[in-house]
């Protein structure tokens, strides 16, 4: 369709105009920012607008020469697309689904002869009015037509060999280091895996696994060894396509330098390596870090309140008062021990620190976030979605903030919006259990049991142990939902096992003539609160109304309820969306605990 000379058709659409020789996409002349599978995918259906593309030939052009289980990334690219045009799947304006079969592209599409646009670059749109149309601000304010698309690199996590647990965490801060680091460089050129998912595809992934499920195209590995008088950092970049080295090298520091510098001086060794492969310099800006005497505590601390549980969360808050004893004025330490009150569910020592870190050093994005999080625990849910909103402006390359705005949407019943945020969360983090898992939550909750149960199914093989029977309720109440009452049961079997039920009660589950039966028997022992703990640890009352709900025991359920009313369970605020809790609905005593909460019933 590309035209010689200084000139080219554009296909263009609503506000918007497809560049078919670059695959790039403008809307009102302002770039947005789509990730190669889509813009492949809108090009396909652009090019046969009004007529049906099959599932199979969107693989065949979007996945060309490559055999891989395309259901879920095909979802996922879908999302992303509509994400990008602010589509409703519901009422679409641009793409209509055809279940089972495909898409149709419905809009009016024109071609227009036009010349080239001078070089422009655009800021990152300020906040407007309504959610919906921050979530495709990963992808927006590109820049020049011509730039590449983004190389997407995963920081595997530096190996210690031999050493002690304290050159353990030293690679530990090298490694964070690096995340952070190449994270900011210059995201118009290069995308990093959030560190959830490179921990996990460090051990579960190939290299072409990487490549092909995953689109990333390098990966950063590396050692670190003691030697005397210090450490020796040997790293290389790992082109994913060729499992070929292309670029490597290495830091010798001496063990009286300070680790902080030492990571930085790395980090500018690895993005001068990925000048080739980009072409040109990336622009990397020093992260902010303590003085040298909190600098360990501080690493300890950041590391603890991103990967532990909630006896890590207490450890870090006492290393974090030490760092901000000695450094008040560092903010990453304040909007660190903001993260671990709120999830610990201290929520009045969580809202006086983060009143006063606002206060004093202004709305930085990381404090906006956790400010969201720590209104959805109080029920507040309009000025959750404002500083959510705000937030993701402000951290667009930060999955959580995604992540926390997609749960937002979705406990307010805007579940295409919320399947796109988390679209756009599983960019970045996309084999992390709780991403995959919430959006699969997500999709459940939106009525839609079969692209749940396809992104439960996707995180099996990946799941830790300690996750396992989260999965295994994810997949059991979906296919509840489903209608498949036989997999149900079979998936139950699972759940029960996994729950330590008595071997008889399994038996008989086993024999019963009917999958109604079943479940019935399944539901008797899973309404009995202690037999199925929050995976967090103990048993709340909104699990046990939950479980009361499935065995249809509405005063149980109704009473359980009340209780986790007075106890204020920040879960509550899920009531409106929760597909468990329909058999209490249009009861008044459902009704009075919705409106206590904000939610519509």
């Amino acid at each position: 369709m590309a035209k010689s000379g200084r000139g080219h058709v554009h296909l263009t659409f609503g506000p918007f105009a497809f560049d078919p020789r670059t695959l790039e996409l403008r809307r009102d002349d302002v770039h947005v920012r789509l990730p190669p599978k889509p813009s492949r995918a809108l090009d396909l259906l652009l090019r046969n607008a009004g007529s049906l593309v099959t599932r199979q030939e969107l693989h065949e052009h979007v996945w060309p020469d490559t055999v891989i289980e395309f259901d879920q990334g095909l979802n996922t690219c879908m999302r992303h697309l509509r994400a990008c045009l602010e589509d409703d799947a519901e009422a679409p304006t641009f793409i209509e689904t055809v279940p089972r079969r495909g898409y149709r592209f419905i809009a009016p599409v024109t071609s227009t002869s036009i010349g080239r646009s001078p070089r422009s670059r655009r800021p990152w749109p300020v906040l407007a009015a309504g959610v919906v149309a921050l979530l495709g601000i990963a992808w927006l304010s590109r820049g020049d037509a011509s730039d590449p698309e983004p190389l997407r690199l995963a920081v595997l996590p530096l190996q210690t060999i031999g050493g002690s647990a304290e050159d353990s965490l030293f690679a530990e801060g090298v490694t964070e280091e690096l995340l952070t680091t190449l994270a900011g460089a210059d995201p118009d050129r290069l995308q990093v895996l959030a560190r959830t998912s490179a921990y996990r595809i460090a051990t579960d992934f190939t290299l072409l696994e990487m490549r092909e499920r995953l689109d990333i195209d390098f990966v950063l590995q590396g050692r670190v060894r003691k030697e005397v008088g210090g450490y020796k950092i040997t790293a290389q970049l790992v082109d994913t396509q060729t499992s070929a080295a292309a670029w490597s090298g290495e830091q010798r520091y001496a063990t009286d330098a300070a680790s902080v510098p030492a990571q930085e001086a790395l980090a500018n060794v690895v993005t001068a390596g990925l000048t080739g492969l980009l072409g040109g310099a990336l622009g990397v800006e020093p992260q902010p870090q303590p003085a040298g005497a909190v600098t360990t505590p501080w690493r300890v601390a950041r590391h603890l309140v991103a990967t532990g549980g909630a006896s890590e969360r207490e450890q870090a808050l006492q290393l974090l008062g030490q760092v901000l004893d000695l450094e008040p004025d560092f903010v990453p330490a304040h909007s660190a021990m903001a993260r671990a009150l709120v999830d610990l569910n201290r929520l009045d020592s969580a809202q006086i620190h983060i009143r006063g870190a606002i206060e004093r050093f202004g709305p930085a994005p990381e404090l906006l976030l956790e400010r969201g999080r720590l209104h959805l625990r109080q029920w507040r849910l309009e000025e959750a979605g404002r500083d959510l909103a705000e937030a993701v402006v402000g951290a667009a390359r930060d999955g959580r903030a995604h992540h926390t705005l997609a749960y937002y949407l979705a406990v307010v019943g805007r579940h295409d919006d919320a399947l796109a945020a988390m679209a756009i969360a599983e960019e970045f983090d996309p084999v992390s259990a709780s991403v995959v898992g919430d959006a699969g939550l997500f999709a459940y909750w939106a009525g839609r049991p079969e692209e749940a149960l396809r992104q439960c199914r996707s995180i099996e093989p990946y799941v830790l142990p300690e996750h396992r029977l989260m999965l295994d309720r994810c997949l059991f109440h979906n296919y509840v939902a489903a209608g498949d009452l036989r997999a149900a049961v079979v998936q139950a079997q699972k759940v029960l096992e996994a729950g330590g039920a008595p071997e008889a009660l399994r038996r008989e589950i086993q024999n019963d003539s009917s999958a109604e039966a079943a479940l019935a028997r399944y539901y008797v022992w899973a309404a009995e609160p202690a037999n199925l703990p929050s995976s967090q640890g103990g048993t709340t009352a909104y699990r046990a109304a939950l479980a009361a709900a499935g065995a249809k025991d509405v005063e149980a359920a109704l009473t359980a309820l009340e209780v986790a009313l007075r106890e204020r369970e920040p879960r509550l605020i899920e009531i409106g969306v929760e597909r468990r809790l329909d058999p209490l609905r249009g009861h008044p005593r459902f009704e009075a605990v919705a409106r206590a909460v904000g939610v519509d019933a």
